[in-house]
């Protein structure tokens, strides 16, 4: 019995050495879920890569449960992200109007300054909004796909034992 909870009597070092070698990782929604809520992309990157060496190593495990339910959330999880680019679109355009009309008011004050030699920050704000549409729904998602690619989903925990089973 003590066996079935080590965890709870503690491991030796050769134990936990082992263990941090073999061990499979299995990720709940959350973990998942939660790459559209970190604050810098910096802990994104890190946890995909983590991610995707657990991957590239055999040692990730993602429950089909929890494909589900991520992709149930999914919606959710992108209108908030999607609020973020919204607010970035709104204040690039009030940006762009602001400019067409420091333009327009020189233009008309001062004739003799060319105001058409810096109309190029207005094309760079409707370019920018451009962009910002392009990457909605992109960013995030397209990595986390790359973690749900074959070899790691299992359909149910059976399919994973016998997977391991054929791994080692």
């Amino acid at each position: 019995m003590l066996e079935q909870f080590k965890g709870f009597i503690g491991y030796t070092e050769d134990e936990f050495k082992e263990l941090w070698e073999q061990a499979i990782f299995v990720v709940d929604t959350n973990i998942l879920i939660n790459f559209y809520k970190y604050k810098s992309n910096q802990s994104t990157k890190s946890l995909l890569d983590i991610l995707k060496k657990l991957k590239d190593n055999e040692r990730l495990w993602i429950p089909h449960q929890v494909a589900l339910e991520y992709f149930f959330n999914y919606e959710d999880n992108m209108y908030k992200q999607n609020e973020g680019y919204a607010l970035l679109q709104k204040e690039l355009m009030k940006l762009k109007e602001d400019a067409i009309k420091t333009l327009n008011t020189v233009k008309s004050k001062h004739p003799y300054i060319m105001t058409d030699k810096f109309e190029f920050f207005i094309d760079g704000l409707d370019q920018s909004n451009e962009k910002i549409q392009e990457m909605i729904n992109v960013e995030v998602a397209a990595k986390i796909d790359h973690i749900f690619s074959k070899g790691n989903l299992f359909n149910s925990h059976k399919e994973m034992q016998s997977q391991w089973i054929h791994l080692h």
